[in-house]
């Protein structure tokens, strides 16, 4: 049994995969179409698992007609990173000087996302796929999101190591302690910025739980309660936390969530799901629903607790939206790993609070606009 045989039955059973395989991919013809071959471990992949989500990871694979099929995407893909590396600047963005992208000779081909993040493989010419390296915005080393190279070149073995190590995504968020990453979100801002982190309004009353509650017709996730419960959100003037977006209030996000059902039921929003591109496990059948309570926002974008989500996603799950494009990414899998993400983000420095909009000046405004971002904990 080879190494990477070995790699994807840990894989299998990592997943407790019990869906059958994928479809039969013609290789030669992708391979012929796309101009070179392609790594053994990466064609298994896709034939064992065809579009599943591997839990936090999504495979580019060959699925005709899906907006993440193989080599579409790749090549999508890559036309979006060369401009990023030929406009490359500003603190905080990810290098990518230095780095080829595919179809440039010995340049990166990307195969698989994690919310913002990329794996790509080296397309060396001169060397077997098999032996292709393997280079990666998902290592939990990389600093600010920069390409790195993985110690493996089996794409089975990398994506073990990936999940392996991210057990945070599969973290029992009931038991999970909101309080512990909030003392370190206070941390670094008291260090950092304490004009942010006198911002942080204290806690809502239970009573008001129960009067959202109410209204909302749900009940929200626990950790969520329990981080209102410690801050409920921030005033709106001081330094928005969230790489530019304003962590609600309870109020908050009573607001936008009635704003956003007023213009549904009026028929506002009828036809625009259309061009919505959501990951799969996240609803494409309506621009706005119900079920989605927006708790960080921006000028009509926002990050969303989906307590209403698509078969293959899960409730509670956090999502990207944008009032343009729509839903979007899978940015985690519940409130707490979201929380744990934005305290390891800013503890290292990839993201920082912002000046809020409300009384700065407009120059400053459009320069923070301008600027790119690589947070996992909103890739917008």
């Amino acid at each position: 049994m080879t190494d990477s045989t070995d790699a994807l039955a840990a894989l299998e059973r990592l997943l407790d995969a019990s869906q059958p395989s994928g479809p039969a991919n013609d290789w030669s013809s992708i391979e012929a179409d796309l101009g070179t071959r392609l790594p053994t471990s990466f064609k298994r992949l896709c034939d064992r698992f065809g579009a599943a989500e591997l839990r936090s990871v999504t495979l580019f694979t060959p699925q005709a007609g899906r907006k993440d099929s193989f080599p579409t995407a790749a090549l999508a893909e890559n036309h979006i990173l060369r401009g990023a590396r030929d406009r490359q600047r500003g603190e905080g963005v990810p290098d990518l000087r230095g780095w080829r992208f595919f179809p440039e000779d010995g340049g990166l081909l990307p195969w698989a996302r994690q919310g913002s993040l990329v794996a790509f493989f080296e397309a060396d010419a001169s060397v077997h796929p098999d032996q292709w390296r393997i280079v990666s915005q998902m290592e939990p080393d990389a600093p600010t999101a920069n390409l790195v190279v993985a110690p493996e070149r089996d794409a089975a073995a990398f994506l073990l190591r990936m999940l392996e190590a991210d057990a945070r995504w599969d973290s029992d968020e009931d038991t999970a302690d909101v309080g512990t990453y909030w003392a370190r979100i206070e941390e670094v801002l008291d260090s950092d910025c304490p004009e942010a982190l006198a911002g942080l309004r204290g806690g809502v009353t239970e009573g008001e739980l129960d009067d959202a509650e109410a209204e909302l017709g749900v009940r929200l996730p626990e950790p969520y309660r329990q981080s209102l419960v410690l801050h409920d959100g921030q005033e709106h003037e001081t330094p928005w936390l969230v790489e530019g977006g304003l962590l609600c209030t309870l109020a908050d996000l009573l607001h936008d969530w009635r704003e956003w059902n007023a213009m549904r039921d009026a028929g506002d929003l009828a036809g625009f799901e259309i061009d919505a591109r959501p990951d799969r496990g996240v609803r494409s059948d309506a621009w706005w629903r119900r079920g989605w309570l927006p708790f960080v926002s921006a000028d009509g974008d926002h990050l969303i607790i989906d307590l209403d989500p698509d078969e293959g996603g899960q409730p509670g799950q956090i999502i990207s939206f944008s009032h343009e494009t729509g839903a979007g990414c899978i940015v985690a899998p519940d409130f707490t790993s979201w929380l744990a993400i934005w305290a390891d983000e800013l503890t290292d420095g990839v993201v920082r609070p912002r000046p809020s909009p409300h009384g700065d000046d407009d120059e400053q405004d459009d320069e923070l606009d301008d600027e790119p971002t690589s947070s996992r904990t909103w890739p917008r």
